[in-house]
């Protein structure tokens, strides 16, 4: 299954006869090239129940290495999942679904140094934990340039395919506090999925009971191994464990009773069969049981919507809803600070006529219909 993804211009459009007393959460939006930092309000998604997910794409370089999809043997488990060993010895890195691993490098001066993991959900999008690149408030970037390297190891590439830069970061947060959350989309500046491939990305609904996967974790520790601290780990190799995590009502995350995380491994995916391919549910964010994130409604919607593909209209999804397709209807354009604009008419078949889109200023722009976010051209 393949989704394409590309990076268009952004617009929201608000009904005015739409209303919604949703909690608000706030979307952060760094550019790295400009230095600049924006931030737009977006509307939250009321948590339905339903199970979110995006589409993933197995890449034009040859090779699929499926993981296990049966638990490990009793003796090779640690806690609930195995040990951590090379990902080589399970499976192929050069080969999907390992290879849309990533780690990240922060670039210093000649030299690049190990940071995080991450994974690739888009041809040029990955996802991976807030605290890896993004600082406390008022959500300073902690890098200038961060390179994601697919299918790293044995220090080097295992495909084609080198690295690609971070050109923005987004993070959505109802709060002063990302780290609930801990979640941030990546955009880079090549498109390396396109040839590596990328996984889908799942949002599960509310947990009335525990629920279990068998899941895998493909990571690039590197530091000090805090259960043994006579291992040590350099970011340069790509490693696996697998088994049964779960998904707690309580804090709605993912856990496995008696890991113990190392740094680097954080931003990591969790990481599932789905539908013919694979999906992360979660990624890692702290050392202690695995503590991982699942992504919110809210986050899950706004992230789709940044990668979506461009539309020729303003909404397929609204044309079919109807929920402006109405004579009359006007729709307020505001810009990523969150200034009003302009005032656009919105025709009787529920969209924006192309004229008047092109005479709108040439720059970042975000848009909410009604409880629809969608990407323009």
């Amino acid at each position: 299954m393949r989704v394409r993804l590309t990076t268009p211009l952004v617009f929201t459009i608000l009904c005015l006869s739409a209303t919604s007393h949703a909690q608000e959460w706030k979307l952060y939006i760094h550019d790295v090239a400009a230095g600049r930092l924006d931030s737009v309000t977006v509307p939250a998604v009321p948590d339905d129940g339903q199970v979110r997910s995006s589409g993933w794409f197995a890449g034009t370089l040859p090779g699929r290495a499926d993981l296990p999809d049966t638990m490990p043997a009793e003796a090779d488990l640690l806690g609930t999942m195995s040990r951590m060993v090379p990902a080589r010895r399970h499976t192929s890195v050069s080969a999907y679904p390992a290879r849309t691993a990533c780690a990240i490098r922060v670039v210093r001066d000649t030299t690049t140094g190990a940071s995080c993991s991450a994974v690739l959900i888009g041809d040029r999008w990955a996802l991976t934990s807030a605290h890896c690149t993004w600082g406390q408030l008022p959500f300073a970037f902690k890098s200038d340039t961060y390179r994601l390297y697919p299918a790293w190891d044995d220090s080097t590439s295992q495909t084609p395919v080198r690295y690609a830069n971070v050109k923005r970061a987004y993070l959505v947060t109802d709060d002063h506090d990302y780290f609930p959350m801990d979640l941030t989309l990546l955009e880079l500046d090549a498109p390396i999925g396109e040839q590596v491939g990328w996984v889908g990305m799942i949002s599960l609904p509310p947990a009335d009971t525990v629920h279990p996967f068998v899941a895998h974790r493909l990571s690039y520790p590197a530091t000090i191994d805090w259960s043994d601290t006579n291992r040590r780990y350099d970011g340069d190799t790509l490693w696996y464990r697998y088994g049964k995590v779960r998904q707690s009502d309580f804090n709605q995350a993912i856990d496995c009773d008696e890991c113990i995380g190392i740094g680097g491994e954080s931003g990591s995916p969790v990481m599932i069969r789905w539908e013919g391919g694979y999906a992360t549910i979660a990624t890692h964010r702290s050392m202690y049981g695995m503590l991982s994130v699942v992504m919110p409604p809210t986050i899950f919607e706004t992230f789709l919507s940044i990668m979506s593909d461009g539309l020729v209209s303003v909404d397929e999804r609204l044309t079919a809803q109807r929920d402006c397709a109405w004579p009359g209807a006007i729709a307020i354009i505001y810009n990523v600070l969150g200034e009003r604009i302009a005032s656009l008419p919105v025709q009787a078949n529920g969209h924006i006529a192309p004229s008047d889109l092109e005479a709108l200023p040439m720059q970042p722009l975000w848009a909410v219909v009604g409880e629809c976010v969608k990407r323009v051209r």
